[in-house]
């Protein structure tokens, strides 16, 4: 398993928001995945990775997973597709990515078991607007 692929920058270039919660991406990424293209643009607001405390000893927020996390928050943000499809980007990105199997079924299976309750409570209308905004990030490959 790769432990860098070229499909990921080597770093995010990110600033902690005053919250202390959530993260501001500086510079785009892409990251191409067999099926779509997607480019997470500077300025995007992320929290990284939603973990709970309980599972602190076994996940922290900044790992291997960044990255693939980064992009699920992207996606989830502008409903791209169907949640287990954005769920499925982010298993992919994290075993491109080498995150061990261990700890991608963990992050995985948590995503989703209460990536839902994220998902449903997303605002119609900022969806809409983020999806207007960014309209030509995600782009589906033939």
């Amino acid at each position: 398993m790769k432990k860098y692929s070229a499909a990921f920058p080597k770093q995010l270039d990110m600033r902690t928001l005053p919250s202390g919660k959530e993260w501001m991406l500086l510079k785009d990424f892409s990251y191409h995945h067999p099926k779509v293209i997607i480019n997470v643009p500077k300025g995007f607001i992320t929290d990284i990775a939603s973990i709970p405390r309980l599972a602190h000893p076994l996940i922290t927020k900044n790992g291997p997973w960044t990255f693939s996390a980064v992009i699920h928050d992207f996606l989830y943000a502008v409903e791209f597709s169907d949640q287990k499809t954005c769920d499925d980007i982010f298993l992919d990105a994290m075993i491109e990515w080498g995150v061990t199997w261990h700890r991608r079924n963990i992050i995985y299976s948590a995503v989703r078991t209460f990536g839902r309750i994220v998902w449903n409570k997303h605002d119609k209308k900022e969806v809409d607007r983020l999806r207007k905004i960014y309209n030509n990030n995600i782009i589906l490959k033939p």
